[in-house]
């Protein structure tokens, strides 16, 4: 058991600053669309910083250096993530079932359900008017997916094939083998968890040039597929979830793996892919630079060149805007309210030492051990 309560409260506000920190160190979007980098040189990130050195000013020295720096930037990221999992030991567990002691969540978690429901039928009311921006009435909701065409489709069909054939599967394979299988035990699978987690946290643009060159050597520019077959993301979740999956069949008699392991994880990969979709449609950098043909473009892409053509009108940028938000928030909104109400209130976040013996008492929901010691262990809600 875990002796203090507030520990896995606090490793998952270190992860949480940790990544942030990361996540600077990447961000592009938002000052490449808004300033530029600019005024001077007051906005500009290290990613942005390599894209100009590297595309635009073709200062291809600069713009390795800067990628070399980033790296490094993000390998101490990925360090500082794995030392906060290691040292709190980390884990997610999965009720199968409402709780009895989980009443606040569930009260959050039905506030947050009204709350969605209303914005989705909201949503709906408002799109069935088909009065805002750039709409034509008489040509109906047909209409909105008929301009963009391939467009959408390279924006959604073509990531989503990645994310749900290879990325989501490479990851729940690898969480599993470090989480639960370890076959180098615990020690070896942290370890090896340092290592893929360095890799995972590469985004392509790192790489910069190197894979530019090499994809238009090979005339693959404009084959609008992401390069990234990981997710750093993703494999946190997994390597998390297999730990508490492997604590619990250790401490609980009546844990069976397949139905409180590996049909609860089927779960989880849902969400997390749907997760890992929705960021998929706001990628920029990789296609910016690796499309240059309109029908191999995404809608980000475009909307960049919308954003850059003085003659075209605000109105139709603010309405090829809406009608991508539009489709997004209808697809995405009700999976993703599927996916909290179903899997994500279900999950705690336990950090501590994990119970010893097979034969004691479990609680029916978390299988924690019970002891004379009535504390709990340490946990918080993701």
């Amino acid at each position: 058991h875990a002796r203090n309560p507030g520990r896995a409260a606090v490793a998952v506000w270190l992860v949480g600053v940790i990544l942030a920190v990361g996540s600077a160190v990447k961000t592009f979007t938002v000052p490449y669309m808004l300033t530029a980098g600019g005024p001077g040189t007051a906005t500009n990130t290290v990613s942005l910083y390599a894209f100009q050195e590297s595309f635009q000013f073709m200062n291809v020295g600069v713009g390795a250096t800067v990628n070399v720096t980033q790296m490094l930037l993000l390998m101490l990221v990925a360090v500082g993530v794995w030392l906060v999992l290691t040292v709190s030991r980390l884990r997610l567990r999965f009720a199968p079932g409402p709780s009895a002691t989980n009443t606040g969540a569930s009260a959050a978690g039905l506030v947050v359900v009204g709350l969605f429901t209303l914005l989705y039928v909201a949503l709906l009311l408002y799109a069935a008017t088909f009065r805002w921006p750039g709409f034509d009435p008489e040509r109906g909701l047909g209409g909105a997916f008929e301009a963009y065409g391939r467009t959408l489709f390279n924006t959604f069909g073509q990531p989503l094939v990645v994310i749900w054939m290879l990325q989501v599967p490479m990851m729940y394979i690898l969480g599993m083998a470090l989480g639960y299988l370890r076959p180098l035990g615990k020690i070896g699978s942290d370890i090896l968890l340092l290592v893929f987690l360095v890799l995972a946290i590469m985004p392509p643009e790192v790489l910069g040039m190197a894979w530019f060159m090499r994809l238009a050597q090979a005339d693959l520019l404009n084959a609008a597929i992401p390069v990234h077959m990981t997710s750093f993301m993703a494999l946190v979740v997994f390597k998390l979830f297999f730990d508490g999956v492997h604590e619990r069949l250790q401490t609980d008699p009546e844990a069976m793996f397949v139905r409180d392991g590996l049909l609860a994880s089927f779960a989880v990969a849902l969400v997390v892919g749907v997760v890992l979709s929705l960021l998929s449609t706001n990628e920029l950098y990789w296609p910016l630079i690796a499309t240059t043909r309109r029908e191999a473009m995404t809608v980000p892409v475009v909307m960049v060149q919308l954003s850059g053509a003085f003659a075209i009108e605000f109105n139709a940028l603010l309405a090829y805007a809406l009608r991508y938000v539009w489709i997004k928030l209808l697809v995405f909104l009700p999976l993703l309210l599927l996916g909290y109400l179903l899997v994500v209130d279900r999950l705690a976040l336990v950090a501590g030492e994990a119970a010893a013996s097979v034969g004691a008492g479990v609680d029916a929901d978390f299988g924690d051990l019970n002891t004379d010691d009535d504390t709990p262990p340490a946990e918080t809600s993701p």
